[in-house]
């Protein structure tokens, strides 16, 4: 028997997949598997990051509206208060400083419950009456 007789033969009696065929096909499924439930779960994160902040910018719109609202003339200073919205709780930064001319600068910044990162930040400026 020559050497192509003999791979003819072993091909021949070949029918299924090996061993290593079958745990090389896991690993590549297991990386991709991996590799995909890792893109969901940062793609969660990436969406609770935009929820929050278009939920921060909507009680900032929603504050600068009452704040000009009220008639009373605003309050100097800087005072930080919680605010709900959207299920989530919210810390508000609300300064106010005069300036010229009778004019009144009011600064807001929402953040996430003692996180630093600013989510939304308005400022507008009040004529005082």
């Amino acid at each position: 028997m020559n050497s192509f007789q003999i791979n003819k033969q072993y091909k021949e009696q070949q029918t299924g997949i090996t061993l290593i065929e079958v745990l090389l096909a896991l690993t590549i499924s297991g990386g991709v598997i991996l590799s995909v439930s890792a893109l969901i779960s940062q793609n969660a994160r990436f969406m609770t990051e935009a929820q929050d902040r278009l939920l921060a910018s909507i009680a900032a719109e929603n504050l600068m509206v009452e704040e000009f609202a009220n008639r009373a003339t605003p309050t100097l200073g800087s005072t930080e208060n919680p605010i709900d919205i959207g299920r989530r709780r919210f810390l508000y930064t609300r300064t106010a400083q005069s300036g010229s001319q009778g004019l009144v600068q009011i600064d807001l910044e929402l953040r996430r419950n003692e996180d630093e990162r600013v989510l939304a930040r308005l400022s507008a400026v009040r004529v005082l009456q």
